[in-house]
């Protein structure tokens, strides 16, 4: 009997020892809470899904800070390639002087597309019929050369053929600064063709009324008759039909702004949204690979689609998870 006893008490000594060796072993294994601060600079055209994201993100791990100051694409590649931002959003690729400072400061940017966006051209309808503006016309109406204008009829580059469906009256044109990235696709996809025909630049002209918010712009195109607007297809779907989208003849006919055109590449004025993440500081910061997990989640579908980008392709999706999966692994085998 008293050898039960003592086999019992060796087995609970024994089982005791084990728990207490086993929880040590789980408090050596579990993962300290994320902590630190992530920096994201770069263009505001993500400015909801960054904010989405964070907020779930902050939700889960209070102890990480966020710095957030969404200025504009160039601002924000510039801060990466300088190593002061782990994080860029961008509205278009990077430039090669940009490439090139990323490589001379040692920061490898990792390119993930979110979303893409079209930029549109709109009218009032009560100006007349949906338009559908060639490259020539477009040039002819917003080029450099067309300074001064001040009807739809009055430039004297517009084609003939194209005059009858433009109306005479006033011509005015409200978009973004022209420092934006909206203005930065008319340049460079929608005046490109004519301004190197012609030996000119390919820029807005200089006399439009800017301004800073995209809602300013909408509401001024709306109210203002003989109104030319430049949005996005966001902007444009944010008050349905109350001003018509300008078809572009990329001259196989007219190319309605459409999410299904975009997709397609139909539709020529298109923008897309990047993340550019520091391959260095992925390395450095648990937070900021954690954040990113969350921006690629399939969770930030809903904000993505709330802002009115129009998502990837099921293929580019997965490319971009492959590309970010070879990064965090690159990044943890340079650590």
């Amino acid at each position: 009997m008293r050898r039960l006893k003592s086999r019992a008490s060796d087995l609970l000594r024994s089982g005791v020892a084990l728990f207490a060796v086993g929880s040590a072993l789980a408090a050596c294994t579990s993962a300290p809470p994320l902590s630190g601060s992530i920096k994201i600079q770069g263009s505001p055209s993500l400015l909801e899904v960054v904010s989405d994201t964070g907020g779930r993100f902050a939700e889960a791990h209070p102890l990480v800070r966020f710095n957030i100051a969404l200025t504009g694409t160039s601002d924000g590649i510039a801060l990466l390639c300088d190593g002061l931002a782990p994080l860029a959003t961008a509205a278009r690729d990077l430039t090669e002087a940009e490439k090139r400072s990323c490589r001379e400061s040692n920061v490898s940017p990792v390119r993930l597309l979110l979303a893409r966006d079209a930029v549109v051209l709109v009218t009032r309808p009560a100006d007349g019929p949906g338009r559908c503006l060639s490259y020539a016309a477009l040039y002819a109406l917003l080029g450099v050369e067309s300074f001064g204008v001040t009807t739809w009829d009055g430039s004297p580059l517009l084609p003939e053929a194209e005059k009858p469906s433009l109306p005479s009256g006033p011509l005015a044109i409200f978009g973004p600064p022209p420092s934006s990235g909206i203005m930065e696709v008319i340049s460079d996809q929608g005046l490109s063709q004519e301004a190197s025909a012609r030996g000119t630049e390919a820029t807005a002209r200089g006399d439009y009324t800017n301004f800073e918010s995209e809602a300013l712009v909408r509401d001024a195109t709306i109210r203002t008759p003989g109104s030319l607007g430049v949005l996005t297809l966001a902007g444009l779907n944010i008050k349905g039909r109350a001003i018509s989208p300008v078809s572009i003849n990329t001259g196989d006919g007219c190319v309605e702004p459409s999410a299904r055109n975009v997709r397609s590449a139909l539709y020529p004025l298109t923008r897309p949204s990047f993340i550019f993440v520091s391959e260095q500081a992925v390395a450095d910061s648990p937070a900021l690979k954690a954040f990113v997990d969350l921006m690629l989640d399939p969770s930030t579908t809903p904000a993505i689609k709330r802002s009115g980008g129009i998502l990837p392709t099921q293929a580019e999706a997965t490319k971009v998870r492959q590309t970010w999966a070879s990064a965090v692994a690159k990044a943890g085998s340079d650590k």
